[in-house]
């Protein structure tokens, strides 16, 4: 039995009042739009009168879309309340209806619920740690991959003085420890050390003491990751899953300082576009482009954060 997650899917900004959005998501494809009071409607985009797209209808003061084709309306539990051919007071058939997803905006993003439909929902995941009020810069990235191995890429320490050797991997410094690993009941944290090789062999049994009070990385079920850098300065992605085989990333840099903030976001977020294009062309080489529990990989001692992430997805039984 699945265990029922809120997912990041998009950013609060994508969606404007009156203007309908069409979005892939978990391989359906799902209409999204801004009521007057601004909370956030998630629909099956197939009208199942005749199959038209409702993201090509209109909005109604009611708050309801009016598919184009003839106009039946829509509120929004998916529930058609009027059918204009019919008089728009006669009584509409029950089964005039599309699917519904419960919708959330919290912390810059649209999450939605993905599972069973529930009485009373638990908040969405997010890091303590992270507050609303630090400001940030945000930039989408598509890739043709499903979302687990982008995920994995960010909890993959041995790769970054290969993939990043020019950037965050400068120093030649191959050698990994073994990763600080700590769960919690939103997911867990992980940080390393690392080193030159000059002829050390790395002990795998042995474990540093759980530091995270300085630079660290935290990953929140289902679909966050968060590059702790320091206090006032953050990396955070978002793996929006469009289907089996593409995922949109949202990428925020975080920066909190006096005067010169938005200068420091601007540059902050285009190195971390870089380090992220460098992840990118080797991720897309990566053959199957879904990641699994049991799929054959013969995996690395230091890539326990990979391994704790593939069990806890395994035993959720996530998208």
């Amino acid at each position: 039995m699945n265990i029922n997650r809120w997912y990041a899917v998009l950013s609060a900004e994508e969606i404007k009042y009156k203007k309908p959005l069409l979005k892939r998501r978990f391989g359906e494809e799902i209409l999204f739009f801004r009521q007057k009071d601004k909370t956030i409607v998630a629909l099956d985009n197939k009208c199942p009168h005749r199959g038209a797209s409702l993201a090509h209808g209109e909005l109604t003061e009611q708050n309801e879309i009016a598919c184009p084709f003839h106009a039946i309306r829509f509120n929004q539990e998916g529930k058609a309340t009027a059918i204009p051919a019919n008089g728009l007071s006669a009584e509409v058939p029950k089964n005039m209806c599309v699917k519904s997803w419960p919708v959330q905006e919290a912390h810059g993003f649209i999450w939605l619920w993905y599972g069973e439909a529930l009485e009373h929902y638990p908040p969405v995941p997010w890091f303590e740690n992270l507050p609303d009020t630090m400001p940030y810069r945000e930039s989408t990235h598509l890739w043709n991959c499903h979302y687990t191995r982008c995920i994995e890429n960010q909890l993959d320490f041995a790769h970054v003085p290969i993939v990043h050797k020019k950037t965050i991997g400068r120093g030649n410094k191959t050698v990994i420890d073994m990763p600080m690993l700590e769960k919690n009941e939103r997911g867990f944290l992980t940080k390393t050390d690392f080193h030159q090789d000059t002829g050390q062999v790395v002990d795998h049994k042995k474990h540093p003491a759980h530091d995270f009070s300085r630079f660290h990385l935290e990953f929140v079920w289902p679909n966050i990751w968060q590059n702790y850098l320091y206090n006032k300065a953050r990396a955070v992605l978002a793996f929006s899953p469009i289907d089996e085989h593409h995922t949109l990333i949202y990428m925020r840099y975080y920066h909190e300082i006096p005067l010169f903030g938005s200068i420091v976001r601007h540059f902050g977020l285009q190195f971390s576009q870089k380090i992220l294009q460098e992840d990118h062309d080797v991720v897309m080489t990566q053959r199957p482009d879904k990641s699994d529990y049991h799929m054959g990989e013969i995996l690395l001692p230091q890539e326990s954060p990979i391994i704790l992430y593939r069990k806890g997805r395994e035993e959720q039984q996530l998208y």
